[in-house]
Protein backbone atom coordinates (compact mmCIF):
# COMPACT_ATOMS: atom_id res chain seq x y z
CA UNK A 1 0.00 0.00 0.00
CA UNK A 2 1.26 3.66 -1.37
CA UNK A 3 -0.28 6.61 -0.26
CA UNK A 4 1.38 9.81 -1.37
CA UNK A 5 1.11 12.88 0.67
CA UNK A 6 2.50 16.09 -0.53
CA UNK A 7 5.18 14.37 -2.78
CA UNK A 8 6.37 12.04 -0.14
CA UNK A 9 5.72 8.10 -0.76
CA UNK A 10 4.48 6.87 2.70
CA UNK A 11 4.53 3.24 1.73
CA UNK A 12 4.13 0.60 4.44
CA UNK A 13 7.53 -0.98 3.65
CA UNK A 14 9.62 2.65 4.52
CA UNK A 15 7.02 3.17 7.40
CA UNK A 16 8.40 -0.13 9.13
CA UNK A 17 12.24 1.19 7.67
CA UNK A 18 11.40 4.05 9.87
CA UNK A 19 10.25 2.63 13.09
CA UNK A 20 13.25 -0.17 12.67
CA UNK A 21 15.56 3.34 12.88
CA UNK A 22 13.90 4.52 15.26
CA UNK A 23 14.72 1.03 17.75
CA UNK A 24 18.17 1.03 16.52
CA UNK A 25 19.22 4.44 17.35
CA UNK A 26 16.85 3.61 20.68
CA UNK A 27 18.97 0.62 21.41
CA UNK A 28 22.60 2.37 20.76
CA UNK A 29 21.98 6.02 22.60
CA UNK A 30 21.12 3.62 25.79
CA UNK A 31 23.96 1.12 25.17
CA UNK A 32 26.69 4.31 24.67
CA UNK A 33 24.94 6.12 27.58
CA UNK A 34 25.25 3.18 30.06
CA UNK A 35 29.21 2.75 28.54
CA UNK A 36 29.74 6.56 29.39
CA UNK A 37 27.75 6.45 32.53
CA UNK A 38 30.33 3.30 34.15
CA UNK A 39 33.02 5.14 32.69
CA UNK A 40 32.52 8.78 34.33
CA UNK A 41 31.24 6.75 37.82
CA UNK A 42 34.33 4.03 37.86
CA UNK A 43 36.36 5.46 40.92
CA UNK A 44 38.61 2.05 41.54
CA UNK A 45 37.29 1.76 44.81
CA UNK A 46 38.15 5.10 45.91
CA UNK A 47 35.73 7.28 48.07
CA UNK A 48 35.10 10.63 46.06
CA UNK A 49 33.26 13.94 47.89
CA UNK A 50 29.65 15.13 47.58
CA UNK A 51 31.81 18.32 45.19
CA UNK A 52 33.15 15.25 42.95
CA UNK A 53 29.77 13.40 42.38
CA UNK A 54 27.87 16.33 41.53
CA UNK A 55 30.25 17.10 38.91
CA UNK A 56 30.30 13.75 37.42
CA UNK A 57 26.81 13.63 37.88
CA UNK A 58 26.41 17.30 35.93
CA UNK A 59 28.82 16.71 33.54
CA UNK A 60 27.07 13.00 32.59
CA UNK A 61 23.41 14.76 32.31
CA UNK A 62 25.31 17.31 29.80
CA UNK A 63 26.75 14.63 27.55
CA UNK A 64 24.02 12.34 27.44
CA UNK A 65 21.56 15.47 26.47
CA UNK A 66 24.07 16.25 23.69
CA UNK A 67 24.22 12.44 22.91
CA UNK A 68 20.45 12.00 22.44
CA UNK A 69 19.47 15.21 20.16
CA UNK A 70 22.45 13.84 18.06
CA UNK A 71 21.27 10.93 17.63
CA UNK A 72 17.47 11.97 17.35
CA UNK A 73 18.52 14.99 14.50
CA UNK A 74 20.86 11.89 12.41
CA UNK A 75 17.97 9.54 12.73
CA UNK A 76 15.68 11.57 11.24
CA UNK A 77 17.99 12.98 8.28
CA UNK A 78 18.22 9.20 7.37
CA UNK A 79 14.71 8.61 7.80
CA UNK A 80 13.28 11.86 5.94
CA UNK A 81 16.17 10.64 3.10
CA UNK A 82 14.62 7.39 3.21
CA UNK A 83 11.39 9.26 1.79
CA UNK A 84 12.62 10.90 -0.55
CA UNK A 85 12.97 14.29 1.08
CA UNK A 86 15.90 16.82 -0.20
CA UNK A 87 17.98 16.60 2.93
CA UNK A 88 20.74 18.65 1.32
CA UNK A 89 18.88 21.84 1.45
CA UNK A 90 16.90 20.73 4.64
CA UNK A 91 20.18 20.79 5.97
CA UNK A 92 21.16 24.13 4.81
CA UNK A 93 17.97 25.85 5.86
CA UNK A 94 18.60 24.37 9.20
CA UNK A 95 22.41 25.86 8.71
CA UNK A 96 21.01 29.39 8.38
CA UNK A 97 18.07 28.81 11.40
CA UNK A 98 21.40 27.72 13.53
CA UNK A 99 22.51 30.94 12.52
CA UNK A 100 19.90 33.17 13.40
CA UNK A 101 19.25 31.58 16.66
CA UNK A 102 22.70 31.90 17.58
CA UNK A 103 22.83 35.52 17.69
CA UNK A 104 19.27 35.29 18.97
CA UNK A 105 20.41 33.56 21.83
CA UNK A 106 24.06 34.70 22.08
CA UNK A 107 24.29 35.06 25.77
CA UNK A 108 22.84 31.47 26.60
CA UNK A 109 25.35 29.92 24.31
CA UNK A 110 27.54 31.91 26.21
CA UNK A 111 26.61 30.95 29.68
CA UNK A 112 26.66 27.48 28.35
CA UNK A 113 30.56 27.28 27.28
CA UNK A 114 31.02 28.84 30.49
CA UNK A 115 29.23 26.50 32.33
CA UNK A 116 31.42 23.36 30.65
CA UNK A 117 33.73 24.83 31.23
CA UNK A 118 33.82 25.43 34.99
CA UNK A 119 32.63 21.86 35.36
CA UNK A 120 35.05 20.65 33.38
CA UNK A 121 37.81 22.68 34.48
CA UNK A 122 36.80 22.28 38.08
CA UNK A 123 36.93 25.96 38.57
CA UNK A 124 34.84 25.33 41.62
CA UNK A 125 32.11 22.95 42.86
CA UNK A 126 28.42 22.95 45.28
CA UNK A 127 30.19 23.50 48.79
CA UNK A 128 33.24 25.69 48.30
CA UNK A 129 33.38 28.89 49.32
CA UNK A 130 34.55 31.29 47.11
CA UNK A 131 34.09 35.26 46.25
CA UNK A 132 32.97 36.79 43.01
CA UNK A 133 32.73 40.50 42.31
CA UNK A 134 33.48 41.55 46.22
CA UNK A 135 30.48 38.58 47.08
CA UNK A 136 31.57 35.81 48.95
CA UNK A 137 29.56 32.82 49.87
CA UNK A 138 29.05 28.79 49.94
CA UNK A 139 28.08 27.67 45.73
CA UNK A 140 24.82 26.17 46.19
CA UNK A 141 24.32 25.06 42.70
CA UNK A 142 26.46 25.43 39.61
CA UNK A 143 24.27 24.78 36.28
CA UNK A 144 24.88 25.36 32.92
CA UNK A 145 23.53 28.78 32.43
CA UNK A 146 23.86 30.43 35.80
CA UNK A 147 25.52 29.33 39.52
CA UNK A 148 24.16 30.57 42.68
CA UNK A 149 26.14 31.65 45.99
CA UNK A 150 24.93 31.92 49.30
CA UNK A 151 26.73 34.35 51.73
CA UNK A 152 27.38 33.98 55.64
CA UNK A 153 23.72 36.18 56.00
CA UNK A 154 21.85 33.88 53.89
CA UNK A 155 21.80 35.89 50.51
CA UNK A 156 21.56 34.36 47.57
CA UNK A 157 23.26 35.70 44.24
CA UNK A 158 22.48 34.46 41.30
CA UNK A 159 25.37 34.59 38.54
CA UNK A 160 25.25 33.91 34.93
CA UNK A 161 28.14 32.05 33.89
CA UNK A 162 29.62 33.66 31.35
CA UNK A 163 29.96 36.54 33.25
CA UNK A 164 32.25 34.76 36.35
CA UNK A 165 35.60 35.99 36.15
CA UNK A 166 37.86 36.77 38.74
CA UNK A 167 37.47 33.82 40.80
CA UNK A 168 38.48 33.47 44.40
CA UNK A 169 38.41 29.64 45.47
CA UNK A 170 38.84 29.40 49.44
CA UNK A 171 38.35 25.99 49.07
CA UNK A 172 40.82 24.50 46.84
CA UNK A 173 43.28 24.02 49.44
CA UNK A 174 43.39 23.91 53.80
CA UNK A 175 43.78 27.12 55.52
CA UNK A 176 44.83 27.90 58.70
CA UNK A 177 42.78 29.35 61.53
CA UNK A 178 44.13 31.84 63.84
CA UNK A 179 43.63 33.10 67.25
CA UNK A 180 45.35 36.16 68.80
CA UNK A 181 45.26 36.32 72.54
CA UNK A 182 47.10 39.02 74.94
CA UNK A 183 47.76 38.03 78.93
CA UNK A 184 49.23 41.31 80.55
CA UNK A 185 52.92 42.05 80.83
CA UNK A 186 53.49 40.83 84.28
CA UNK A 187 52.42 36.74 83.27
CA UNK A 188 55.10 35.33 83.04
CA UNK A 189 55.39 33.90 79.09
CA UNK A 190 56.03 30.31 80.24
CA UNK A 191 52.96 30.21 82.46
CA UNK A 192 50.97 31.74 79.14
CA UNK A 193 52.62 28.93 76.64
CA UNK A 194 52.28 26.08 79.22
CA UNK A 195 48.22 27.20 79.13
CA UNK A 196 48.22 27.55 75.19
CA UNK A 197 49.74 24.27 74.98
CA UNK A 198 47.16 22.27 76.87
CA UNK A 199 44.76 24.26 74.60
CA UNK A 200 46.34 23.45 71.88
CA UNK A 201 46.29 19.79 72.66
CA UNK A 202 42.27 20.07 73.44
CA UNK A 203 41.86 21.52 69.91
CA UNK A 204 43.82 18.74 68.11
CA UNK A 205 41.81 16.00 69.97
CA UNK A 206 38.83 17.54 69.01
CA UNK A 207 40.24 17.65 65.00
CA UNK A 208 41.71 14.21 65.00
CA UNK A 209 45.00 16.16 64.52
CA UNK A 210 48.74 16.30 65.80
CA UNK A 211 49.43 17.90 68.40
CA UNK A 212 52.63 19.47 66.56
CA UNK A 213 50.03 21.19 63.99
CA UNK A 214 48.77 23.54 66.45
CA UNK A 215 51.49 26.25 66.11
CA UNK A 216 51.69 28.57 69.12
CA UNK A 217 53.78 31.85 67.68
CA UNK A 218 56.85 33.43 70.72
CA UNK A 219 55.00 36.62 71.71
CA UNK A 220 54.82 39.78 70.02
CA UNK A 221 57.70 42.90 71.97
CA UNK A 222 54.68 45.78 70.77
CA UNK A 223 54.78 48.44 73.90
CA UNK A 224 52.07 49.93 72.31
CA UNK A 225 49.51 47.67 72.77
CA UNK A 226 47.80 46.54 75.98
CA UNK A 227 49.46 43.26 77.12
CA UNK A 228 51.70 40.55 75.21
CA UNK A 229 50.60 38.82 71.94
CA UNK A 230 50.39 35.65 71.66
CA UNK A 231 48.75 33.56 68.23
CA UNK A 232 47.52 30.15 67.93
CA UNK A 233 47.20 28.43 64.48
CA UNK A 234 45.70 25.46 63.47
CA UNK A 235 44.98 24.01 59.77
CA UNK A 236 41.53 23.40 58.55
CA UNK A 237 39.27 23.49 55.54
CA UNK A 238 37.92 26.81 54.73
CA UNK A 239 34.85 26.22 55.42
CA UNK A 240 35.57 24.92 58.57
CA UNK A 241 37.34 28.01 59.84
CA UNK A 242 35.10 29.87 62.22
CA UNK A 243 34.22 26.78 63.72
CA UNK A 244 37.80 26.09 64.22
CA UNK A 245 38.38 29.20 65.87
CA UNK A 246 35.24 29.45 67.75
CA UNK A 247 37.11 25.86 69.50
CA UNK A 248 40.43 27.56 69.75
CA UNK A 249 39.03 30.57 71.87
CA UNK A 250 37.09 28.28 74.06
CA UNK A 251 39.92 26.27 74.49
CA UNK A 252 42.55 28.91 75.84
CA UNK A 253 39.41 30.95 78.12
CA UNK A 254 39.12 27.23 79.73
CA UNK A 255 42.92 26.88 80.18
CA UNK A 256 43.92 29.96 81.10
CA UNK A 257 40.74 29.86 84.04
CA UNK A 258 42.66 27.03 85.61
CA UNK A 259 45.87 28.72 85.08
CA UNK A 260 44.17 32.47 86.36
CA UNK A 261 45.60 33.86 83.41
CA UNK A 262 44.27 37.13 82.98
CA UNK A 263 43.26 39.04 80.16
CA UNK A 264 44.35 42.35 80.16
CA UNK A 265 41.36 44.75 78.95
CA UNK A 266 41.42 48.65 78.32
CA UNK A 267 41.59 50.84 80.89
CA UNK A 268 40.00 54.41 80.91
CA UNK A 269 41.33 57.10 83.42
CA UNK A 270 38.77 59.90 84.72
CA UNK A 271 40.55 62.80 85.87
CA UNK A 272 38.35 65.06 88.09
Amino acid sequence: MNIDLFGVDLSLKKLINSALYLIFVFIIYFIIRRILYTAMHHTSGKKISPQQKQRIQTVSQMVSSILKYFMLILVMLVILADFGVNVSSLIAGLGILTAVLGLAFQDMIKDFIAGITIITEDQFGVGDTVEIDGFKGTVISVGLKTTEIKSYYGQVKIIANHNIDGIINYSKFDTIAVVEVQTAYETSPAKVVSALSSAGKHVARSRKLSAKEIIITPATDDLEKDGITYQMSCPCNTNDSSTVQSLMRQSILDEFKKAKIKIPYKQVSIVK
